[in-house]
C-alpha cells in the first residue's frame, strides 16, 4: 500500500490516508504526505480531512431520518419549509432537492457572477443572499439532472428548521454519535478551529502549492471534516436509497447523495461517491 501511494504524493508535498475495511472491520490504515505544508505536519491515522461534497451523503440521511418519523414527506413543497425561496412558476420538491433534479441554479455560480473568489470566506448568509434572489430556473423541476449544492443547502435549512435545532447539532446526535464517528462534525462556523485538521492545497502554474480556498462556513452540501477509523452499524442502511424516473422522457436520476452510483465489481455490488 505504501508503494502505492508514494506515486501520489512526493517529499514535502500535500499527501492522503487510506483505510481498507473488510467484514466491517478496517484492517489497514496508511498515509502518506503532510497535513501541513507550512508547519511540517504529516498525515496520520487521526488527521481529520474537509470531506467536501462526501457529506451530501450525511444530509441526505438526515432527510431521510426525518422522513421515516413522519415529519416530513420527499413530494413537499420546499416553500412549505422555506418560503424565503421565491416563487419560480414551478414546484420544486425535497426529492428534486436530493437527486439534483430542481433546476435551481447552482450557489457557487451565482456568488462568482456577484464577484465572489474561490478564496473568500463564504458562509451560509452569504450564500442565502444568492439563493432568494434567483428568478429563474435551469429547467422544469424533474425534467433534467444537474449537479446542484444549491439543493443541500436548502436541505440542511430544512433539517433544521423541522429539528428545531441547529444542522451540526442535529446531524452529530441522530448521525454521527450512533455511527460511532467521534471524530466527525459538519464545520459550520468558519472562525472554529478543527484539531488535527488537514490543509487543502493545489499546485499553481508554477509547480508550487498553494492552499485551496476551502474557507467554507456552510453546511450541508460541503461543510463536514471526518476521520474515520471504525465504520459504524448503520451506514449502509442509512446512506443509500436509489433514485427513481421522475416520469416519461424525464430525467432518470441516481440516487443524488444518498449513494452515487451502483457498478458490478469481481461479483461485488458496490455502491460509491
Amino acid at each position: 500500500m505504501q508503494r502505492l501511494l508514494s506515486r501520489y504524493a512526493s517529499p514535502g508535498s500535500p499527501g492522503m490516508a487510506v483505510a481498507v475495511v473488510q467484514g466491517g472491520e478496517t484492517v489497514l490504515v496508511e498515509s502518506v504526505g503532510l497535513a501541513h505544508l507550512e508547519h511540517n505536519v504529516p498525515i496520520d491515522g487521526g488527521t481529520v480531512f474537509h470531506t467536501a461534497s462526501v457529506s451530501k451523503q450525511f444530509t441526505a440521511a438526515a432527510v431521510l431520518l426525518l422522513e421515516r418519523e413522519g415529519r416530513l414527506s420527499l413530494d413537499d413543497d420546499v416553500r412549505d419549509y422555506v418560503p424565503e425561496v421565491p416563487h419560480l412558476g414551478e414546484t420544486i420538491r425535497l426529492r428534486h432537492l436530493l437527486w439534483h433534479t430542481s433546476g435551481l441554479r447552482d450557489q457557487w455560480q451565482l456568488l462568482g457572477a456577484a464577484g465572489w473568489r474561490e478564496d473568500d470566506a463564504v458562509t451560509n448568509r452569504h450564500v442565502w443572499r444568492a439563493i432568494v434572489r434567483q428568478r429563474a430556473l435551469n429547467f422544469e423541476p424533474g425534467s433534467q439532472e444537474m449537479y446542484c449544492n444549491t439543493g443541500y443547502t436548502l436541505l440542511a435549512e430544512i433539517v433544521s428548521r423541522v429539528s428545531g435545532e441547529p444542522f451540526a447539532a442535529y446531524c452529530e446526535r441522530e448521525l454521527f454519535e450512533p455511527l460511532g464517528m467521534h471524530a466527525t462534525l459538519f464545520h459550520d462556523d468558519v472562525h472554529a478551529v478543527v484539531p488535527r485538521r488537514a490543509e487543502s492545497y493545489i499546485r499553481g502554474e508554477s509547480g508550487s502549492w498553494r492552499r485551496f480556498g476551502l474557507s467554507f462556513g456552510t453546511v450541508g452540501r460541503n461543510g463536514a471534516a471526518h476521520n474515520r477509523r471504525r465504520p459504524g452499524p448503520l451506514g449502509r442502511r442509512a446512506a443509500h436509497r436509489p433514485g427513481a424516473r421522475e416520469g416519461p422522457d424525464r430525467a432518470h436520476v441516481r440516487a443524488g447523495a444518498s449513494g452515487d452510483r451502483r457498478g458490478d465489481l469481481v461479483r461485488e455490488r458496490p455502491v460509491h461517491r
